[in-house]
């Protein structure tokens, strides 16, 4: 039923086969293509199966059991009312491709909870006819949802799988939300998945965005509650940037999906005639839906991809941006820390100086030995004397303890230690000092003493110290000069950073319909606390690991807000196109530059940003 077109890689086009083809004898048909976007488990997929179906035939009763269409791997259960209890498995036909040998749509849909079951984008091709007859290629570009369940990151590399495949549409008729009908609060999710998808798309296709209502028949093919939540967001959009995104009957569409399930399953399932009659009115409202859809998007003027392109790239390059400017800033805040200490050591050496100079000349008591006029009788023993230096160098005994003030044994020699007549002093009491509790024969008649005169002095440890400590200032002064000269040179590459990205932000602010994505920023810390609550912190590495990692994410996008709303470069209508290819010329230059800049890649804005159809850089 398909032929593939390309390899993948490239462009993906699944073709219904030439038996189902109604204009392969017609050489000039007019191609529509239409964007599909939704979030995750919206439908997208069973869709573009239902949309071929409604479009390629006009009647319910036209399809044969076995020539249903499903462009896409399709799986679902039923439940027989009269057994509850037992499941009936519903899949899609065999067809033409399986008998090719092509299982590569088989292959790019992956059924698991919460996670997007397209894994790449990829187109499906058919012919059909707008309501005047003229002859139409419908081309629906299916893609990986919003939301996946594995994080923020696999958002961004889904979105970047989308935009690196719709480089090779240079026009798109129709940007197609698939939403539910019955989304009754603006949730932090509801709000994620549409401002994510609306802040990647140029203003310029707000013309071409329609919306579409899958799982009408719940509703009684109305919007429902989801209505009021995607107006309250587009309207918040039309305030914060001007741009109006219609939503009327222009541009709202209601289908079910509910006659394509019944054609796979009305071989397998009995239904009441009610039933029948139920899939019959669906089939018919939807296939008017689908083919005002089609006419729809045939009236307005085409949205030229390249625009869309080029504002994604410079969001990349914003992104980019920020993890430079998070380690300027704090590498910028690690050197001031630096200078603080630098300046607080330098001022305590200083101080230190002159506290030392103070002490270069200094009054210190010496010791010197005095003649007296009267002998005196002192105590030899080493617990009552003490060495000293006199300011020469020479060293002095310090008879510390006088036992007696006065003698008047003449005939004992001086400075004899122990003579047997100490034993008959006043002083003494069984041969024992009262004074020093000594023995007489530890004791000494002599006619000196030392006594401690105060004289000043030249301090060379002082000296020393002084120039020690200068060396030591010269150092810090060249310590914080240097450190001024480091802060300088990240205070500039600061500001041409921010010079840059203010001229990439201003360039976004001309030409995006939403501006930032604030409910990511919400979503993040949602799921930064539910990490954190899941244990005790450090007690498990991997939510400490996820933690973590959720944190930078966070940062990331926090700095990007930064730089989106703050700095604004330029008024009027903005840089153009060509201002923007010089910026990339100017980070080019920079990263050239080395430092926080030596990872820094650029190579998908400097390959695929585009002036019109031509992209600069080839």
């Amino acid at each position: 039923m398909f032929k593939p077109k390309h390899q993948a890689g490239a462009v993906v086009e699944q073709h219904v086969s030439s038996k189902q083809r109604r204009f392969s004898a017609i050489t000039s048909v007019r191609e529509l293509t239409f964007l599909l976007l939704g979030e995750t488990g919206v439908g997208k997929s069973t869709l573009i199966n239902a949309l071929a179906n409604y479009l390629i035939f006009e009647n319910l009763d036209d399809i044969e059991p076995d020539k249903a269409l499903s462009l896409i791997p399709t799986k679902f259960y039923l439940y027989d009312p009269e057994q509850v209890s037992q499941e009936i498995a519903i899949t899609s036909k065999a067809s033409l491709l399986d008998k090719l040998r092509d299982h590569s749509s088989r292959n790019n849909e992956k059924h698991a909870v919460g996670q997007s079951s397209t894994q790449h984008p990829r187109t499906y091709v058919f012919d059909a006819r707008l309501l005047n007859g003229e002859p139409v290629r419908v081309k629906l570009i299916d893609t990986p949802g919003m939301g996946d369940t594995r994080g923020v990151e696999q958002d961004k590399s889904n979105m970047d799988l989308i935009i690196k495949y719709i480089v090779n549409y240079p026009q798109i008729n129709a940007i197609l939300f698939l939403l539910k009908p019955n989304n009754s609060r603006l949730t932090v999710w509801f709000r994620l998945c549409i401002k994510e998808l609306l802040k990647n798309l140029h203003r310029d296709s707000a013309r071409n965005i329609m919306f579409m209502f899958t799982n009408a028949r719940s509703t009684l093919y109305r919007p429902g509650d989801t209505m009021v939540s995607l107006s309250a967001l587009l309207d918040v959009v039309q305030q914060d940037t001007g741009v109006h995104v219609p939503l009327d009957n222009s541009n709202i569409f209601m289908v079910d999906n509910e006659a394509y399930r019944f054609l796979l399953a009305r071989d397998k399932v009995q239904f009441a005639a009610e039933d029948v009659a139920a899939f019959r009115n669906s089939w018919r409202r939807s296939s008017t839906t689908c083919q005002s859809l089609l006419n729809a998007a045939a009236s307005i003027p085409f949205h030229a991809t390249n625009q869309t392109i080029n504002l994604y790239e410079v969001r990349r390059a914003v992104l980019a941006l920020c993890q430079p400017l998070a380690n300027i800033a704090a590498d910028i805040a690690s050197t001031k820390r630096a200078v603080d200490d630098q300046t607080a050591a330098l001022n305590s050496l200083r101080t230190a100086v002159v506290d030392l100079e103070k002490t270069l000349t200094v009054t210190v008591p010496v010791a010197v030995k005095h003649q007296l006029s009267t002998l005196i009788v002192v105590c030899t023993h080493s617990d009552c004397v003490k060495h000293v230096e006199d300011e020469h160098g020479n060293t002095l005994v310090d008879y510390v303890v006088r036992c007696q003030q006065r003698c008047h044994l003449f005939h004992v020699p001086l400075n004899r230690v122990g003579d047997p007549h100490f034993a008959d002093l006043p002083v003494m009491e069984n041969h024992r000092c009262k004074k020093c509790q000594h023995e007489y024969n530890f004791h000494m008649m002599t006619n000196s003493e030392v006594r401690y005169e105060p004289r000043p002095i030249l301090s060379q440890h002082a000296r020393n110290q002084i120039a020690a400590e200068a060396i030591k200032v010269h150092q810090a002064q060249n310590a914080i000069k240097s450190l001024h000269n480091i802060l300088d040179d990240l205070s500039r590459l600061e500001q041409r950073i921010i010079s840059i990205g203010s001229r990439l932000a201003d360039y976004i602010r001309h030409n995006s319909i939403v501006l930032y994505n604030d409910a990511l920023l919400d979503y993040l810390d949602h799921l930064i606390n539910d990490a954190k609550d899941a244990g005790p912190p450090g007690l498990d590495g991997s939510l400490q690991s996820k933690t973590k990692g959720l944190e930078r994410i966070r940062r990331l996008h926090e700095g990007e807000k930064r730089l989106l709303t703050e700095n604004h470069a330029t008024g009027g209508s903005g840089p153009s196109e060509r201002d923007i290819i010089a910026v990339f010329g100017e980070l080019e230059s920079l990263r050239n530059e080395g430092g926080v800049f030596q990872a820094f890649e650029l190579e998908a804005p400097l390959r695929s940003f585009r002036i019109g159809v031509y992209s600069l850089f080839g």
